[in-house]
């Protein structure tokens, strides 16, 4: 699913709350257009970009996490009408990035940077020794499972690396628990897509915003 329509099915699944405003454009006119309403209103925007034909998105096409006019005209020099540019709402304020993949059908694992708060969604396993993991799901009697649980069944596993526990605070703080809410919800209406979901948690504000 290219990026554009992945943001269109993450907004009808789980709600517009969890997507940025974002703009589709395809020319350059269309892509100034979108700059200046972004920068009229006060806001800091980015651009995302796809490929501009297929039906899959590229995850080496460029991107620019906090945009400028000057960004935007070498981008569209280089570039042209051979791709896509998503121009959204962007923010420069600290954030938590993790990826949520589907287990089965009632485990979620999550994986996270809790270190690297400045670095984009597309960059958070810059740093693979920063990378944080978790399991949500029901605790069951003699069920093989990593070495300890933590209270509500959530339990932490380590692949690599030393052992993290986080608390029960910090796993609903920090919206782990309704991703795997909202992922139960698609599993629920066996909505494939929703099997991985990567997302990000605006930290001054607490917003929740899925990729």
């Amino acid at each position: 699913m290219k990026k554009a329509a992945r943001l269109k099915f993450v907004s009808e699944l789980f709600g517009p709350q969890y997507v940025m405003e974002f703009q589709i454009c395809r020319t350059w006119r269309e892509l100034l257009s979108a700059i200046r309403y972004f920068e009229a209103s006060g806001r800091e925007w980015g651009i995302r970009t796809d490929g501009a034909g297929g039906y899959t998105q590229g995850v080496t096409f460029p991107f620019i996490q906090l945009g400028s006019l000057s960004a935007a005209e070498v981008l569209w020099q280089q570039y042209g009408t051979s791709l896509e540019y998503i121009v959204y709402d962007s923010f420069s304020e600290p954030c938590l990035n993790a990826v949520a993949e589907r287990i089965d059908r009632d485990y979620v694992h999550f994986e996270y940077n809790p270190i690297d708060l400045m670095l984009s969604q597309r960059q958070m396993d810059k740093f693979p020794d920063h990378l944080r993991h978790l399991m949500i799901g029901p605790l069951r009697r003699n069920q093989m499972l990593p070495e300890f649980f933590l209270p509500f069944s959530f339990c932490p596993i380590t692949p690599s690396g030393p052992v993290y526990q986080p608390d029960d605070n910090f796993v609903r703080d920090n919206k782990f628990a309704e991703i795997y809410r909202r992922m139960q919800e698609a599993e629920d209406c066996h909505i494939k897509e929703a099997r991985i979901v990567t997302f990000t948690l605006r930290l001054p504000d607490r917003r929740l915003i899925i990729w």
